[in-house]
C-alpha cells in the first residue's frame, strides 16, 4: 500500500506525500477519507500520528484516514481511540502463496518480468510483515464517523 498510494498520489495533480518517521501521509485536493491517507509504517505515538495529521490535513480542510497494522499497532490503536479517533473500516489480509490455486497456461505472447518495487525509507518493512488470516490494516477517522 505504501509504494502504491504514494505513486498514486504523486501522479495527482496537486497531491503530496509526506514522511515522518513511522507514518507516510498522502493528500490529493479532492481526495476522499480513503485518499488521503496516514498510514503507519513503523513505531509512533497516538499523540504524534495526531500532531503529523493536523499540520497535513487541517490546513487543506480535506478528509483523511489513518491506517494502522493489525499485526503491530494495537497499543497505538487504543492510544487513536483515546484521542477520538473512530475506527471505521477493516481491510483483510490477502496471501496467494505458489502452492495456491491450480497451474494454467502462460498465454501466448505473455512475458513475466521483475517487478522494481518503490522504497520509502524505511517503510517498506511493515509492507512485508506477515498477515495471516487476520485483517491486514484497520483504517480510522478523527471525531465521530460520517453518516449520510
Amino acid at each position: 500500500m505504501v509504494a502504491m498510494y504514494s505513486a498514486d498520489t504523486r501522479a495527482t495533480p496537486g497531491g503530496e506525500v509526506s514522511h515522518v518517521d513511522g507514518l507516510l501521509m498522502c493528500v490529493t485536493p479532492h481526495g476522499t477519507v480513503v485518499t488521503n491517507m496516514a498510514l503507519v509504517t513503523g513505531p509512533i505515538t497516538g499523540e504524534s500520528v495526531r500532531e503529523a495529521t493536523a499540520r497535513m490535513y487541517d490546513p487543506r480542510d480535506v478528509p483523511y484516514s489513518v491506517w494502522t497494522r493489525e499485526h503491530a499497532d494495537e497499543r497505538l490503536e487504543a492510544e487513536l481511540a483515546d484521542l477520538g479517533f473512530t475506527r471505521f473500516h477493516e481491510e483483510p489480509g490477502m496471501v496467494l502463496g505458489p502452492e495456491d490455486g491450480a497451474p494454467v497456461p502462460r498465454p501466448d505472447g505473455l512475458r513475466i518480468r521483475p517487478v522494481v518495487a518503490l522504497i520509502i525509507g524505511a517503510s517498506c518493512p511493515a509492507a512485508r510483515s506477515p498477515v495471516g488470516s487476520r485483517p491486514w490494516a484497520t483504517a480510522w477517522t478523527a471525531g465521530p464517523p460520517a453518516t449520510g
